[in-house]
This record gives C-alpha cells, sequence and structure tokens, in this order.
C-alpha cells in the first residue's frame, strides 16, 4: 500500500524538462524492456508482468495468488535493493519514454 502511494506521487526533474510526473506503467515497461521483468499468460489468458531471472537476482520477486472468484493472478513484490535500483534509474526511465 505504502509503495503504491509513493509510485503515484512521484516526479522527476529531467534536463530539459521541468518535471516529469511517472506513471508506475511506466516504470514496468522499462523493466519489461531492461529484461528484469518478462510477460507471462495466467490460464485465463491475462497478461502479467513477472520477475525474470534478471529481476530475481536483483531482488524482485513474483508470487502466484488466486482471487476470491478462484482466478489465478501474479503478485509481484519488490526488496530494498530492487527499489533502490529503480530509484536511481528513475532519470533513464524518463529519459527513455522522452525521447520515445
Amino acid at each position: 500500500y505504502a509503495a503504491v502511494k509513493v509510485r503515484k506521487r512521484l516526479y522527476v526533474i529531467v534536463e530539459g524538462a521541468s518535471c516529469c510526473k511517472i506513471h508506475p506503467r511506466t516504470i514496468t515497461s522499462w523493466l519489461v524492456q531492461e529484461a528484469y521483468l518478462e510477460e507471462a499468460r495466467n490460464a485465463d489468458g491475462r497478461i502479467f508482468r513477472i520477475a525474470s531471472e534478471q529481476g530475481v537476482r536483483l531482488g524482485i520477486r513474483t508470487e502466484i495468488a488466486k482471487s476470491d472468484a478462484r482466478i489465478e493472478c501474479y503478485i509481484t513484490y519488490y526488496d530494498s535493493n530492487s527499489c533502490n535500483f529503480i530509484f536511481s534509474n528513475l532519470v533513464n526511465v524518463v529519459s527513455r519514454e522522452l525521447l520515445g
């Protein structure tokens, strides 16, 4: 819960731009592009992002859970090392999005 609140309020000052709000999907997309996360499908065909081998080494882990409706889903957790890595790379995350 606390991590989500932080991400929703996350802004980064980027050289050449006054301020840029970062959406959680932007960070997830960057992690996929950098091979820390990979896409997986559950039994219903829904796409989830799960930790890759490289992500696991960084401290990202994914667990399988079932909803109240017995639908399988994936929950991804980030330890302090992986969070520090992401925060230290926020300018790279934003720069890639701004530059396309």
